[in-house]
């Protein structure tokens, strides 16, 4: 069951009502359109599937008025992919709906799936417009939209932000099933109807963007390219409506599979010191925190050395307490783990157990960060 998580209280609930219950029906003869565009490494073959970024844009309707005005509340919309993009889902983490299911939850804030989920849980992107006969302007843009694999229901979950109606603002998920047809295509299907709780508010445009990561293109990709057979990728895409009113509207549209264009540069993301206190073990092995921001992937080798004193011998200069390598994917947040040297596990016995010292990260792309760290 669908829950209903647009909560509107007070003089604009009345407001809202009223307008519903007299606004008008759009005509009914209007037609839904779809584009794609793709990104791909290499033609791919069925045992060599190459990473692919897909981008499917529905309009529900445009019906010739400025602005559109949707014939009806969109129930479902069907998408299918070309066969020849093959499903790697199952290679991605998943995260749990309670992570991410408030309903007024603002980009960036605590169950934001970018922030709340594991990176290899995060599918793609995209965006969503409402028409809404009730406010101004008439059509409410989302402000993110994160595509995020659930464990929850098994399937897909499509979280958005946004202000349906101008003040109140709204984070829907909006369900997903994904299914295999008789002729080897994958057919995701979304459950639109919680963004539209009101007959008054409408899906306008659904844009998703499956990529990994959210916004690189990453080795590992939800739908990667097998091959390009017939020169050209069919994709389509289904609307059904609520009450069955309109008919179902199908669009449908094709890429040259053979002159995609060229995957999206890969942007680092840049790395931050969350520890301070390190505990360091009987064995000289301890753990330090790093984090990722979303903007990409963090790559980079470390080293730790002693805190600077007042004076210091030749020999104390030059000693690395641990050195090693730390790779964290966009947004992720982790452990990174290093053994004392040599030099390091003497250091720390000569202090009593405890020292002072200061972690310094190379980034492969950007500049040096530092932080201090107490070892004991």
């Amino acid at each position: 069951m669908v829950k209903n998580r647009l909560r509107v209280h007070g003089p604009r609930a009345f407001l809202v009502l009223l307008v519903a219950c007299f606004a008008p029906t759009a005509s009914a003869g209007a037609a839904m359109s779809l584009s794609a565009t793709a990104n791909a490494v290499g033609a791919g073959t069925p045992g060599l599937a190459q990473p692919t970024m897909v981008t499917l844009t529905t309009t529900v309707d445009n019906n010739g008025a400025s602005p559109p005005v949707p014939a009806g509340r969109t129930e479902k919309l069907t998408q299918t992919l070309p066969a020849e993009l093959a499903n790697e889902l199952a290679k991605f983490g998943a995260c749990p709906e309670s992570k991410f299911d408030d309903n007024r939850t603002a980009p960036g804030g605590a169950e934001d799936p970018s922030v709340a989920c594991p990176a290899d849980s995060l599918v793609g992107n995209g965006s969503l417009q409402n028409y809404s006969e009730v406010s101004s302007p008439p059509i409410a843009p989302s402000d993110k939209v994160v595509i995020v694999k659930n464990a929850t229901t098994g399937g897909l979950s499509f979280w958005l932000s946004f202000e349906p109606v101008s003040g109140l603002r709204s984070s829907p998920i909006i369900p997903g099933t994904v299914a295999t047809n008789a002729f080897g295509q994958t057919v995701i299907t979304w459950d639109t109807t919680p963004v539209q709780p009101l007959s008054a508010i409408k899906l306008l445009k659904f844009r998703t963007s499956y990529n990994a990561n959210q916004a690189t293109l990453q080795a590992l990709e939800p739908f990667a390219n097998s091959g390009c057979a017939s020169g050209s990728w069919a994709f389509s895409a289904v609307g059904s409506f609520v009450g069955g009113k309109p008919a179902n509207r199908t669009a449908a549209t094709s890429l040259d599979c053979t002159a995609l264009t060229p995957p999206i540069p890969v942007v680092p993301g840049v790395v931050s010191i969350r520890s301070s206190n390190v505990r360091v073990n009987a064995q000289g092995k301890g753990k330090f925190a790093l984090a990722c921001s979303s903007a990409g992937p963090c790559k980079g080798k470390f080293e730790i050395r002693p805190a600077k004193r007042r004076n210091p011998t030749p020999a104390r200069r030059k000693v690395v307490i641990a050195k090693g390598s730390y790779s964290l994917a966009a947004g992720e947040s982790a452990k990174v783990g290093f053994a004392l040297s040599g030099d390091g596990a003497a250091l720390l016995e000569r202090r009593g157990g405890s020292s002072g010292a200061k972690l310094k990260l190379r980034p492969s792309a950007g500049g040096l960060v530092t932080g201090p760290l107490t070892l004991g």
